[in-house]
């Protein structure tokens, strides 16, 4: 459920998002979700919230993306 619910809060960011066209470099091996979503932070000025228990169960993740936007930077972080 609450998988769920964050999926949902990060869709909506990431729609929103979509008509400002930012362009996101990414290249991380085995990271947090959270770190990825920080470097997105830091690139584009969007934040996202979260619940700490929620990222916590989340496996690690390696997302290489360049010059991609924040939606596909968001999807390629939650396969």
């Amino acid at each position: 459920m609450r998988l769920t619910a964050f999926l949902i809060i990060i869709s909506t960011l990431s729609i929103s998002a979509k008509s400002y066209s930012q362009k996101v470099n990414l290249l991380l091996h085995n990271v947090p979700v959270e770190q990825v979503f920080r470097q997105i932070r830091e690139q584009t000025g969007y934040s996202f919230l979260w619940a700490q228990q929620t990222l916590k169960d989340l496996p690690l993740v390696s997302v290489s993306i360049h010059d991609g936007s924040l939606k596909d930077a968001v999807k390629s972080c939650l396969k």
